[in-house]
């Protein structure tokens, strides 16, 4: 991970622990989009076991459906670091929409 990437994660991690942005327990919307922009953050500073710690807990989030479906995770660019990889791909997997 270069310095600026890893600068990254690191503000990222210290705003979500510090609790300068809304957990999840107390604010479902934006805090499960603000696990979803961390897990991109990691994705995308090459932090692969990181973002998917984030996607898998983002999406336990009742909100989750919004902002980290199927169609998001499967299609849109930002995702493609994790492509490829089988946890990520399990993760896409399970949320195929049932018929």
């Amino acid at each position: 991970m270069r310095p600026a990437e890893e600068r990254e994660v690191r503000c990222s991690s210290y705003l979500i622990a510090s609790q300068k942005i809304p957990p999840v327990e107390k604010d479902v919307f934006n805090g499960s989009r603000v696990l979803q922009y961390f897990a991109i953050t990691a994705a995308w500073a090459g932090d692969k076991e990181l973002a998917l710690k984030q996607l898998e807990t983002g999406l336990r989030a009742p909100m989750a459906a919004i902002t980290q479906s199927y169609g998001a995770l499967k299609l849109h660019p930002l995702w493609d670091p994790l492509r490829g990889d089988p946890r990520f791909e399990k993760i896409v997997a399970s949320l195929v929409p049932k018929q």
